[in-house]
């Protein structure tokens, strides 16, 4: 959602991989690009989404809370506070 606040709840390197944990506000609607809570991309890296699950931060549920890529976040998100 553009002009709308998030919180960034959550940063992971996993190698060449940086992945943040972002909350909408709202509680609800959330990123559905890569790594989003149901993109293909966390079956390219089973490993860590098994990790993430076991901590309890990775769950499949229109929550508002969602883990994107470093290069989608600054692609998308042009404001920080």
């Amino acid at each position: 959602v553009h002009y709308h606040g998030y919180s960034i709840l959550d940063l992971r390197h996993f190698g060449d991989l940086l992945l943040l944990r972002v909350r909408n506000t709202w509680g609800k609607s959330e990123w559905n690009g890569r790594f989003s809570d149901n993109s293909s991309e966390w079956q390219k890296y089973p490993m860590i989404r098994k990790e993430l699950e076991g901590e309890g931060v990775y769950e499949k549920k229109d929550d508002g809370i969602f883990w994107i890529e470093a290069g989608d976040f600054l692609e998308n998100f042009c404001v920080l506070w």
